[in-house]
């Protein structure tokens, strides 16, 4: 996979999360959300990412980026956010 495409960051941020390497993960999603231009669904792993490093500052500044959106942001990427 490119690893300039935001999909590879993606899939690479759910494999870092599920092997537990928390740190990576939230570089890995960090760099995918800036790569799609903070499209919802990647920024909603990001969210998910910081709260599972206990980031939970960074993971409600990522919930505010939705509230001023005029467009329809899908349910997914917030509730990925209030997983953890």
């Amino acid at each position: 996979m490119d690893p300039i495409l935001p999909n590879t960051a993606f899939f690479r941020t759910l494999v870092l999360l599920s092997a537990n390497r928390i740190e990576e993960a939230v570089a890995e999603a960090e760099r995918g959300a800036t790569l799609c231009g903070r499209l919802p669904l990647m920024t909603g792993l990001l969210g998910l990412a910081y709260g599972s490093a206990g980031y939970h500052d960074r993971a409600r500044l990522v919930l505010s980026e939705y509230r001023p959106r005029a467009r329809y942001v899908p349910p997914m990427p917030v509730a990925l956010t209030y997983v953890d």
